[in-house]
Order: structure tokens, then C-alpha cells, then sequence
């Protein structure tokens, strides 16, 4: 029964795609194109030739997808709108160790990249000892080790942004605030989103909703000269739409809150917004 269950195997795999010849990068790549066109066999295949070669992205999708067992689709692409996208996951038989092998690979590449002084191999090694901190009894040590590469990080200079986002997985409130102030002031706008979501919590009034658009606004400025694909900056749009929409339903809470927008120079402030409100 063992041959047969073998011989088996190496059936399956030899019938399957024939090696691309492609470069690491473009493998990965054609791997996310075979998944969203719902193409299991090909984009496993490309996956394969990607991570075999040490590409990071390939491993650690490779990884997550042997663990839950699908292949999950590029939601980037799908929210932009990619023709051929196909929403969802695709499930894929996992076979015994499959899944603690791709994890082993992922991990050993990661961690000799990282120990070479690769910033992103460092980042995402600290996340993947955060993530699997949560589990078992060794969270503590898991999270000191964590620590410690966020420490090398800081002390390499490395980028605001994503020092802000792994200091919040990593409870260091004060350091998160520091580096999402650093980044936002260098001209990120994604990190000038976090901020201005952070320091717009609180009770519902025409004053926190006007403080709230003069903050979007900006980061929708500063995402026209540093563009992110994936990234919404309409926050403002959205917010004063839904007023709109209640205002005209009878809401006068939401009438009043519009009224107080317009006397505070709201408009005059951000006129394309004008039109969101209009009638």
C-alpha cells in the first residue's frame, strides 16, 4: 500500500506544470496571476520554483497557504478592479508535513536573511515571533526576542512607518506614536492616515468631524505626489456623504453638524467637497 501511495505521488508530480525557467521575482508573480485566475495546479507549481529559489514573498505565502489549505486570492488587485479577478480562495489538498516543512523553509531562510542585516528579513522575523508568541507558553520569551530585533531596527535607522506598525504588534505604545509622527512628517501618507485615525478618537461633534476632514485632506494631498495602490484616501468623501445622506432623511443632528462644517469654513477650506454635500 506504501509503493502504491509513493508511486502515486510521483505520478501527480510529474504530471504537473514543467519548470518556468522564469526568475524568482516573475515566478512569484505569475503564481498570484494563476491564483486569481483560480488556477491551483500552475500557480503551486510557480510557488514552488519561487520559494525553492529563497524568494521571501513566495515563502511566506507558500507557508500561510500549506497551513490553512487554499491559496488565497491578491485582494489588492481585486479592490483595484483587475480584469480576470477572481474573489476568493482555492482550496488544495495538503499532504502530511507539507505544512511544517513549508513553515521550516520559510522560517531558515528568514532568519538567515535576517541575521545578515536584511531590514525586511528583520521585520518580518520579528512579526513572525510576535505572531507565534501567542501560542503556548513561551509568549514571553518570544516577545522579548521580538523586542530585540525591533531594537536592531531602530538602531539601523530603518523605515518609520513599518518600525510604528511592528511597535504596535509589540505593545510599545510610545514608540508607536514616535515613529508614526516621524513617518508622517516625512510625507507617507499611509502613516499620515494611521495618525490622523489615532488622534481623531473620541465623542462624535461638528468639531471632531471638521478636525477629522482637514486631517484626510492632508494625507490625500500627500498621497497625489507619493501614490499607494491598494490604498483609499476618501475618508472625507465617505464621512460627509453619510451626513448627506441623513441630513436629506431627516436627521437634524446630521443637518446641524453640516451646518456647523460650513460656518467653520470646511468648504471654503477643501471646495471639492462641496459637491459631496450639494442639495
Amino acid at each position: 500500500m506504501t509503493r502504491l501511495w509513493v508511486f502515486a505521488l510521483v505520478v501527480l508530480a510529474g504530471c504537473g506544470p514543467a519548470p518556468s525557467g522564469l526568475s524568482p521575482d516573475d515566478a512569484f508573480q505569475a503564481a498570484l496571476a494563476a491564483v486569481a485566475q483560480g488556477e491551483v495546479p500552475q500557480a503551486l507549481a510557480r510557488l514552488g520554483e519561487a520559494a525553492q529559489a529563497g524568494h521571501l514573498d513566495a515563502l511566506e505565502y507558500r507557508a500561510r497557504a500549506y497551513r490553512f489549505g487554499y491559496l488565497r486570492t491578491d485582494w489588492s488587485a481585486v479592490t483595484r478592479g483587475e480584469p480576470g479577478q477572481i474573489e476568493g480562495t482555492h482550496a488544495f489538498l495538503v499532504l502530511p508535513g507539507q505544512a511544517e516543512a513549508a513553515q521550516a523553509d520559510y522560517r531558515r531562510v528568514l532568519e538567515s536573511a535576517a541575521d545578515a542585516g536584511d531590514t525586511d528579513a528583520m521585520f518580518r522575523f520579528a512579526a513572525m515571533l510576535d505572531e507565534h508568541s501567542w501560542h503556548g507558553t513561551e509568549r514571553a520569551l518570544a516577545l522579548d526576542s521580538a523586542r530585540a530585533v525591533y531594537r536592531q531596527l531602530v538602531d539601523l535607522g530603518a523605515d518609520p512607518f513599518r518600525l510604528a506598525l511592528l511597535a504596535h504588534n509589540l505593545d510599545l505604545d510610545d514608540d508607536h506614536r514616535h515613529f508614526l509622527q516621524v513617518a508622517a512628517q516625512a510625507g507617507d501618507p499611509v502613516a499620515c492616515l494611521h495618525q490622523s485615525y489615532a488622534s481623531n478618537r473620541g465623542a462624535f461633534s461638528a468639531r471632531g468631524v471638521a478636525r477629522s476632514i482637514d486631517a484626510f485632506e492632508a494625507c490625500r494631498l500627500l498621497a497625489e505626489d507619493a501614490p499607494r495602490p491598494g490604498v483609499e484616501f476618501n475618508q472625507s468623501d465617505r464621512s460627509l456623504s453619510a451626513l448627506a445622506t441623513q441630513a436629506r432623511d431627516g436627521n437634524h443632528d446630521a443637518r446641524g453638524i453640516l451646518d456647523s462644517l460650513r460656518a467653520d469654513g470646511v468648504f471654503e477650506r477643501h471646495p471639492r467637497l462641496a459637491a459631496v454635500v450639494a442639495g
